[in-house]
């Protein structure tokens, strides 16, 4: 029996079957709201503006890496566990955005500045979902100063 279910288990995970996989960040984002009281930020000057990450570039009033030793990587959580990680419990009063969300990514983009001094930085938490059928809910969120920005495309 076991000769006969190994191959299975082979087939199903080399065709991708259970395995979740981050949906693509890559494209243009739109600052659409700023939830919570802001710092030091302005949010209306936020509001509109477009927050651009292709590939190794990223432009933007959040995070800009000029193709210099970018990288990106993500955590994936169920809606609950998001919802239970205490780091994450500003996100949890714009909840209902969401509401259908089966797989929570939380995304971290690193700029190395390729090792030169004032190039290097972090966009961190940049939170992206998909749905039970893994479509891709075009809406993304980043704490930021103190409250959460959202964005859409």
């Amino acid at each position: 029996m076991k000769n006969f279910i190994r191959p299975i288990a082979t087939t199903f995970a080399f065709l991708g079957f259970g395995m979740v996989h981050a949906q693509s960040i890559d494209g243009s984002w739109t600052i659409s709201n700023y939830h919570g009281d802001a710092i030091f930020v302005e949010p209306e000057t936020l509001i509109g503006r477009q927050q651009i990450i292709q590939g190794g570039f990223a432009e933007g009033p959040l995070y800009a890496c000029d193709f210099a030793g970018q990288y990106m990587t993500y955590t994936s959580y169920s809606r609950k566990e998001f919802l239970d990680v205490k780091e994450f419990s500003i996100v949890h009063d714009i909840v209902s955005s969401l509401e259908d969300a089966n797989t929570i990514f939380v995304n971290r983009l690193n700029c190395s500045g390729n090792g030169e001094q004032g190039l290097s930085g972090t966009l961190y938490p940049f939170v992206t979902s998909i749905d039970a059928m893994g479509h891709d809910l075009s809406v993304a969120f980043v704490i930021f100063d103190g409250g959460v920005i959202e964005l859409s495309r």
